[in-house]
This record gives C-alpha cells, sequence and structure tokens, in this order.
C-alpha cells in the first residue's frame, strides 16, 4: 500500500537523520559513508529485499557524502527519552498497519484499535518531529480519513 511504504519513508529518513546529528557530534566534517553504508545494506537487503534481491535505496547525502542535506536534518538530540518515545511510535504505527493490511474485512473493534494506535503515533510522532514532519498520509491517519474509508467498507 503506497501509504505505508510513504509513511515509512518519513519516518525511517527522520529515524536517521537523528542518527546522523549523534554521530555528527564531536567530529569535523567527518564522512558519513561509515555510519551510512552499513544501514544502507541493512534497509536494501533486510527491510526492503533480500540478500538475493537487495532494493535500490540510499542514505540521502549529500554530493561530497559528507551530511545529509538540511532539509533532512532534524534538531533533536538522540537520548534515552527520545529512544523510548520512537519505540513506542513505531510500536503503534506498526499494529495499526498490521490492521490496515489485512485481507479481510475488519471488524469495528479491528477499526476502533487501528485508530486508537493511529491517535497513540501521531501524538509521539508530534513530540518527536512536530509539524515539519507532517506529511498528506500522515495527517490522512491522524484526521481520521482513513478511519472513515475503514468504516463504510469495512477494509482499503
Amino acid at each position: 500500500m503506497h501509504l505505508e511504504y510513504r509513511v515509512g519513508e518519513k519516518l525511517l529518513n527522520f529515524l536517521l537523520a537523528q542518527g546522523v546529528a549523534k554521530y555528527q557530534q564531536g567530529r569535523v566534517r567527518e564522512k558519513l559513508e561509515c555510519y551510512a553504508l552499513p544501514i544502507q545494506q541493512i534497509i536494501q537487503q533486510q527491510i526492503l529485499g533480500t540478500a538475493q534481491r537487495p532494493k535500490q535505496w540510499q542514505v540521502p547525502l549529500s554530493n561530497d557524502k559528507k551530511e545529509i542535506p538540511n532539509d533532512h536534518i532534524y534538531g533533536n538530540p538522540l537520548d534515552v527519552e527520545t529512544h523510548t518515545m520512537w519505540n513506542e511510535a513505531i510500536s503503534h504505527y506498526t499494529t495499526a498497519m498490521k490492521i490496515l493490511q489485512k485481507h479481510s474485512n475488519n471488524t469495528d473493534e479491528d477499526i476502533k484499535e487501528f485508530q486508537d494506535n493511529t491517535d497513540e503515533f501521531f501524538v509521539c510522532y508530534i513530540k518527536l518531529a512536530g509539524v515539519d514532519g507532517i506529511t498528506n498520509y500522515i495527517h490522512m491517519l491522524a484526521s481520521g480519513h482513513i478511519k472513515y474509508y475503514m468504516t463504510i467498507h469495512h477494509n482499503l
């Protein structure tokens, strides 16, 4: 589903940008390839693809490989509280997406669980990303548009 991939990509880019900011603390414009390439390989071969069929996704680095372009950098330091909040946000997001991906009709309880998890995800995500992290798909999830369609059709 396109929504799942686009929101997942936004979450991944945001999380990687925070990791890069932490990686660069105390380093003087060090190349990020040492940080980026192992992560890129995991994403290509374990998350999006396989070792036999890797995907072509790349960490968004500038041409000189020394920084993630400014539009991808966010200022929050990656501390214990932030780490915990990311885990909570991703857990709620994953639960909601599993409900959305069902190949059978959703019950009213499924739809309520979907929206409850979406709401919890959104609260955590806004604390992490602020309004700059909002995309059209995240808006559709948080505003209840997807729940509305699920209520009418019981699936997507």
